[in-house]
């Protein structure tokens, strides 16, 4: 006498795989249901992909633009003190008018 599993191999040997006796047919309400499901997570992953670029492009912006302001504000605090350590030479080194007393 043979056991489940002779008959399971023997099965496999003679056609390859099994194949069901039936086959399981699904709704078209399933079908349609599946396709929606799978339409939603696509569109929601593609529309999280261009909101998480856009917002990284926008952070990127800010960050170049504080840059560039710092790097004006630094050139000017240069300027300004460039201005005022030349006034403070000139007000050491200017002999003072002494015709003016004679």
């Amino acid at each position: 006498m043979r056991t489940c599993a002779e008959y399971y191999w023997a099965g496999k040997k003679k056609l390859g795989s099994f194949v069901p006796a039936y086959k399981m047919r699904q709704a078209n309400s399933v079908k349609i249901a599946k396709i929606i499901a799978i339409t939603v997570v696509l569109s929601s992953f593609i529309l999280g992909s261009f909101i998480l670029a856009s917002s990284y492009l926008q952070a990127k912006q800010s960050c170049d633009q504080m840059q560039a302001l710092d790097a004006v504000l630094n050139k000017e605090l240069m300027l300004e003190a460039m201005q005022q350590h030349n006034a403070s030479d000139c007000a050491l080194t200017k002999k003072p008018n002494l015709t003016m007393w004679a």
